[in-house]
């Protein structure tokens, strides 16, 4: 039975460590990057197809993967302030009934619909 680093090898034609980010587009799935993957990935996609990919759009991507996400809260809500709880009940009132991945067909095409109110006071 080969083992997983002989798998990656044979698929990639060398060994490649496991991805820490994916960036697709279309409908969220991850069929291409199963062999890269250690369950500790990043995933981010985008509505227009990877070529497309702004400058803008890597930086956000970059500072979301290297900043944001490094510092997401492991559960530990018994700890969390006031304030933070307020944020975080205004937020899931925000957004009670939306789905990330819902989209509408048109001429066989899927496009997402973005559904995801973000409370004032961080608004960008």
């Amino acid at each position: 039975m080969p083992t997983r680093e002989e798998l990656v090898a044979l698929y990639y034609g060398e060994y490649v460590e496991p991805a820490s980010i994916f960036i697709g587009f279309d409908v969220f799935c991850v069929f291409d990057m199963p062999l890269l993957d250690v369950g500790e990935t990043d995933l981010y996609f985008t509505m227009c197809p990877s070529p497309y990919l702004s400058p803008t759009q890597l930086r956000e991507i970059l500072f979301d993967h290297i900043y944001v996400r490094r510092a997401v809260s492991t559960g530990e809500y018994a700890s969390l302030g006031y304030p933070t709880l307020e944020y975080m009940k205004s937020f899931y009132s925000a957004n009670m009934g939306k789905t990330l991945g819902i989209g509408f067909l048109k001429d066989g095409i899927w496009y997402p619909i973005c559904q995801v109110t973000v409370p004032p006071e961080t608004q960008r």
